[in-house]
């Protein structure tokens, strides 16, 4: 399960690296909240380059020793208001409480993730559907390989449609 805790610490890093949307699923406050993170992170910064990776060891190995070998059980990292206590304190492992709390609205709100053996899954938002982030799922179809009208039969010619990302 380690490139599974891996791609999941390094997805939650990408999200304290920029602002990303929030959403609450109440326009007015998902605006305010996205406001409030694009000013945090002018005033605070990315996570530079060795916050980042000190982030993302702190996090795996905290998934490691929590979970263990176990291929089973209900792994997932969320983010309601805040983040979960594996998320909050992987970060302040890696950056010390002060530093860390700085980082507390860049956090992206209703947001869960799933890890599972070989597989991992993202709800970014308040109703959001989960979409695969591990392994990575190539959606587009390669050129020249379209459904749709054939010479004797011209027809709209469509891209095939992206696999069902709920089953991995």
């Amino acid at each position: 399960m380690k490139k599974e805790f891996r791609a999941a610490a390094e997805w939650w890093a990408d999200q304290l690296q920029r602002p990303s949307r929030q959403d609450n699923g109440d326009g007015f406050q998902s605006g305010f909240a996205t406001a409030a993170a694009m000013i945090t992170m002018l005033r605070v910064g990315p996570l530079t380059d060795d916050e980042r990776s000190l982030f993302i060891d702190r996090l795996v190995s905290r998934l490691q020793a929590h979970y263990g070998a176990h291929d089973y059980g209900f792994r997932t990292l969320a983010v309601d208001y805040g983040p979960d206590l594996m998320l909050r304190s992987a970060l302040h492992a890696a950056l010390g409480p002060a530093r860390a709390e700085q980082f507390s609205l860049l956090w992206p709100i209703k947001t869960c993730m799933w890890i599972d053996p070989g597989c991992v899954k993202v709800a970014h938002g308040y109703r959001a559907e989960p979409v695969q982030i591990y392994p990575h799922v190539h959606t587009e179809a390669p050129q020249g390989d379209v459904q749709g009208g054939t010479e004797e039969a011209p027809g709209p010619k469509t891209a095939r449609p992206a696999p069902d990302l709920r089953d991995c």
